[in-house]
């Protein structure tokens, strides 16, 4: 996975969502590439579509998640993030957040994953959670 930083400039709300959407997008679409056949990930994909249309719920769902657990998502620890404690409180897969589900597969695959990588997934993460503060401050 190459990772490029992104470079910040002023944004309109709507912008942050965009760029938000962009990103999330980046990191379901490589780990459905790491789990082609993941039916939890083939259901979060299937939820990006949905996405288009109510970009506001998808950033403010996963963005408090990600507010929650802020200090250690900046500092990136990765001890932190192997004990992350979301897992899916809802039984049935297709009522479950998308945190809810994503957050097991990056930890599920997270051992496999070189340095590089996961340095990148960091970035993305951070990125994602930088989106949403950019977007609640407006």
């Amino acid at each position: 996975m190459s990772y490029l930083p992104k470079t910040k400039k002023k944004q309109l709300p709507k912008d942050f969502m965009i760029s938000f959407i962009a990103t999330l997008r980046r990191l379901v679409g490589d780990i459905s590439r790491r789990l082609p056949n993941d039916p939890d990930v083939y259901r979060i994909k299937q939820r990006m579509v949905l996405v288009d249309s109510a970009p506001q719920l998808a950033i403010e769902e996963l963005g408090l998640v990600l507010y929650k657990y802020r200090a250690p998502i900046l500092a990136g620890n990765e001890d932190f993030f192997l004990q992350l404690p979301i897992a899916p409180l809802i039984k049935k897969p297709e009522d479950r957040t998308v945190a809810e589900t994503l957050v097991p597969k990056l930890k599920a695959i997270w051992t496999s994953l070189g340095a590089k990588t996961k340095s990148a997934y960091f970035c993305l993460v951070r990125d994602l959670l930088q989106d949403y503060l950019e977007y609640a401050c407006q």
